[in-house]
């Protein structure tokens, strides 16, 4: 629910737990739920803009690739589930924000078999719109090559989003303690793979360079997106393995990722990346990004 200056009010907000929109301090999940005893779940989180949800199938068919990885037998079918996804979303009264979908496996053993959990947990929530300060999209963010961890599996990160986060809380409690805002893990091999909450761009000489899926990434939908882009734009855009000194002799780079869209990076553990803001390529990208979110909102509208 809104509150008097257009904000959406969590003490108000209704919340959908399985088949029912509850006020969010009746919305409860029971204790014995796989997802809260083992992060055994997925999830995917979306973008509300204008009353429209972005690219809502997309996000909606990776979460359910993702329950096929990890073995969750999901009910409910793409188009009911944007059903709840829209129902959640009229009935709040909002226009703009944030979007969690969640699946976890249910209640089940609290033993590592999965015997039991036969019917899934699906939560829909809904967030604000982040409030990023100007300088994130001129000066960049701050982020760091994490020291500590790795990305756990070349395999399943890299196919499914799954809720089972810790790795990743790590490396974003390193960098925040740190200074920065975001960490790039590297895989078993030293490589870079991604953020925390986002996929990695660096630009060299005019050619744009990505970590390639087979790096253990997540395919993101907005990395998808900047990737079509990017190549429509007429750029050289190479999806490899990349060393940490790609990065850190780059020209510019940024990250990619839903609540934002297009980041400058600023510096990679205090080096400065190109003059510290964000570059040309990261302009034109940024800007190409904007242009097709508005233009895939508007013809969203028109079809209603």
């Amino acid at each position: 629910m809104l509150n008097t200056s257009g904000h959406l009010e969590s003490e108000r907000m209704l919340i959908f737990v399985n088949d029912k929109l509850l006020p969010e301090e009746k919305a409860t999940i029971s204790v014995r739920d796989r997802g809260f005893i083992y992060g055994d779940g997925i999830f995917e989180t979306l973008l509300l803009r204008r009353d429209t949800v972005f690219r809502m199938r997309e996000h909606l068919e990776r979460l359910t690739q993702s329950a096929g990885v990890v073995r969750i037998d999901l009910p409910w079918s793409i188009e009911q589930l944007a059903e709840k996804v829209d129902l959640t979303v009229r009935e709040n009264g909002i226009s703009d924000g944030i979007i969690r979908v969640n699946v976890s496996r249910g209640v089940g053993s609290w033993r590592l078999t999965v015997k039991g959990a036969t019917s899934p947990t699906l939560v829909i929530t809904l967030y604000p719109p982040p409030d990023y300060p100007p300088e994130t999209f001129t000066k960049g963010w701050p982020v760091i090559v994490s020291k500590e961890v790795t990305a756990i599996d070349p395999v399943i990160p890299g196919r499914a989003k799954t809720t089972n986060r810790i790795n990743l809380i790590l490396a974003k409690n390193e960098a925040e303690e740190k200074g920065a805002v975001e960490a790039i893990l590297l895989n078993r091999e030293g490589k870079l793979t991604e953020g925390t909450s986002t996929n990695l761009f660096f630009c060299s000489r005019g050619r744009l360079n990505t970590p390639a899926l087979g790096s253990g990434i997540l395919r993101g939908v907005t990395r998808d997106m900047v990737i079509d882009l990017a190549r429509s734009d007429g750029f050289e855009l190479i999806e490899d393995s990349y060393e940490p000194s790609d990065l850190f002799s780059s020209d510019e780079a940024f990250l990619t990722f839903t609540t934002a869209g297009v980041v400058p990076i600023h510096s990679v553990d205090g080096t400065v990346i190109g003059d510290g803001r964000a570059g040309p390529i990261t302009h034109r990208m940024m800007k190409h990004y904007e242009e097709a979110l508005d233009r895939e909102i508007d013809e969203a509208a028109n079809r209603v």
